[in-house]
């Protein structure tokens, strides 16, 4: 099954995104570092709900969080991180279990940084062949990327657990 959107997590949590992405930040806002009072702060300084949701968004993608989406209509994803340079690590791991799960090497990835106008413009399988490091994938020690089934997983992930104890 392909998944069109996803959060990656500061610590590395791959969750699946089904809709919208502040959605699942509704569903548990503690997972996300947030309170539900903050939540309801957010949406009552909005006259607009898309207005809120989009500062949600915002903030947690400068505060380490990745958020990613495929357009299947111009066959491309959109990244958005605060500073690539910081996860390229996840962002290409993220590509490489994509294409193992049959996404297509020519799609189109434009990746923007949060203060960054310009952004930068690749192909999937660039980004799996670590071309976000200037090497090879074999050449360089990536921090684990760990999937999980739901938002309610998040920081509760026992892979997520082993995985910090060796980064540590």
């Amino acid at each position: 099954m392909h998944v069109e959107a996803y959060w990656i997590s500061p610590n590395g949590e791959l969750l699946p995104v089904s809709g919208s992405h502040v959605n699942e930040v509704i569903k548990k806002p503690s997972a996300f570092g947030l309170t539900k009072n903050y939540l309801n702060e957010v949406f009552a300084s909005h006259s607009e709900d898309n207005l809120a949701r989009e500062e949600l968004a915002v903030g947690l993608v400068r505060h380490g969080w990745i958020r990613i989406r495929y357009y299947t209509h111009i066959d491309t994803y959109m990244i958005e991180v605060n500073v690539l340079g910081l996860v390229k690590g996840y962002v290409t791991q993220w590509a490489i279990r994509e294409l193992s799960e049959g996404g297509n090497g020519c799609s189109h990835v434009r990746i923007e940084e949060s203060d960054n106008k310009e952004p930068y413009e690749y192909t999937l399988e660039d980004i799996s062949e670590a071309v976000l490091f200037g090497i090879k994938e074999d050449s360089f020690n990536l921090r684990p990327l760990v999937l999980v089934r739901s938002v309610r997983e998040l920081g509760n992930n026992p892979e997520m657990a082993r995985a910090r104890s060796v980064i540590r």
